[in-house]
């Protein structure tokens, strides 16, 4: 995706959108055309916007965003509440930790004999 702004005249390419689900300062990149492969986007059809909401105002908020995106973007726009997704990444990253070490435990255990 090619995205030209900031005044600047310059041209810029945009291939991926890096990800600090922890933020711990640990990132991970998701390729754009994977992402939108997954989410069956067409090439030009991803916009997205993070917003950081106080926990516990989720609720509150809510249907005003709902408000503003319907009367500003129309309605070929919605939101994805991603918080599922931030709160199941640390059981992956567990489950995907202890297969490494079971691993490694293995293959130190098999490389003594």
């Amino acid at each position: 995706m090619r995205v030209e702004e900031f005044g600047l005249g310059h041209t810029f390419h945009i291939s991926g959108i890096v990800m600090d689900s922890f933020y711990s300062g640990f990132a991970g990149y998701v390729d754009l055309e994977v992402m939108q492969e997954d989410l069956n986007y067409s090439e030009h059809n991803i916009n997205l916007l993070l917003l950081k909401i106080r926990p516990g105002e989720y609720n509150n908020v809510i249907d005003d965003i709902e408000l503003i995106i319907s009367g500003n973007l129309g309605d070929n726009f919605t939101y994805i509440n991603l918080n599922q997704t931030f709160d199941d990444n640390p059981q992956l990253l567990l489950k995907q930790l202890v297969l490494v070490l079971l691993y490694l435990s293995c293959f130190y255990l098999f490389s003594r004999i």
